[in-house]
């Protein structure tokens, strides 16, 4: 069972300090879907339909076949599928989430975006490093 609360604004027992002042949570920018490139902003919906209905799960696989073709699109979904249970098992406390159709981007939601990148991008210097070890 993956529980997944939509964000909400934090308690004082939530922050383990005084309530954060309008003025002190203006400084920060508030990132929006708009931020994000395509894929980004694909990845962010796969994460949302997946927590709010499974069902739709084969409507995101078309969009990434249509994004970057069926055997990529194939191997991504299922590393999604396999990534999204994970955190949701794992994680050690509620993520926070904002609904399919919002155009904002919580924090939680940025650091799997980020998790994702930084994997991709050890995966491509891990197959650089191989490709230059077998031409020595």
């Amino acid at each position: 069972m993956i529980i997944i609360r939509i964000i909400v604004r934090p308690t004082q027992r939530q922050t383990n300090g005084p309530p954060m002042s309008i003025t002190a949570g203006s400084r920060f920018h508030q990132p929006t879907a708009h931020d994000l490139n395509y894929m980004e902003r694909l990845v962010l919906h796969a994460l949302r339909q997946w927590v709010r209905n499974r069902a739709g799960w084969s409507e995101i696989v078309l969009e990434f076949n249509r994004a970057c073709g069926p055997r990529t699109a194939t191997r991504l979904c299922e590393a999604l599928d396999d990534l999204f249970r994970g955190v949701g098992i794992e994680a050690r406390r509620h993520l926070r989430l904002y609904p399919p159709v919002c155009c904002r981007v919580s924090q939680d939601e940025l650091c799997i975006l980020n998790l994702i990148a930084h994997h991709m991008a050890i995966a491509k210097v891990n197959r650089q490093s191989c490709k230059a070890y077998k031409k020595k």
